[in-house]
């Protein structure tokens, strides 16, 4: 049953074009701005197209704080578009193998999981927006979901 249930939740983020595999998850660092600026040159944490890959994690804190604290003092929810101001999409890394960097850089990123392949379930593949794979992870879950 659960297999089917993986089945089905990758087969609708396939659907949806929320399923993104690449080769590798080979980080240089296992600094926290280097992921960023990378997901954020691929637009994989922002919708919006204004953030450029010069944004730094940096910049990100600083935006988020100013916003909170306009909505706190003011009341109300602040609409005005701010450049990097909150990750638009939830972000779900799926690598078949360990990247060590990869866990470190994005444990202080807002709305990213990294999950092992083998250890990927259904409900939080369907809570993230944006799933991405690596090769080795596609492999494993090919040869593990494929019907007799």
């Amino acid at each position: 049953m659960w297999l089917a249930g993986l089945r089905n939740a990758l087969s609708l983020k396939y659907l949806q074009n929320q399923l993104i595999i690449v080769k590798d998850f080979g980080l240089s660092s296992h600094k926290t701005n280097a992921l960023f600026r990378q997901m954020v040159s691929h637009y994989w944490l922002f919708n919006d197209k204004r953030a450029t890959p010069s944004s730094t994690f940096t910049e990100l804190r600083q935006m988020q704080q100013l916003r909170a604290a306009l909505n706190y003092r003011t009341n109300y929810k602040c609409t005005t578009a701010v450049p990097h101001s909150v990750p638009a999409a939830s972000v779900m890394f799926l690598p078949g193998k360990a990247y060590r960097n990869l866990n470190i850089a994005a444990d202080n990123i807002p709305n990213v999981d990294v999950t092992s392949a083998h250890d990927a379930e259904v409900y939080p593949i369907l809570q993230h927006e944006l799933l991405i794979l690596d090769m080795a992870a596609v492999k494993l879950l090919h040869d593990k979901l494929q019907l007799e």
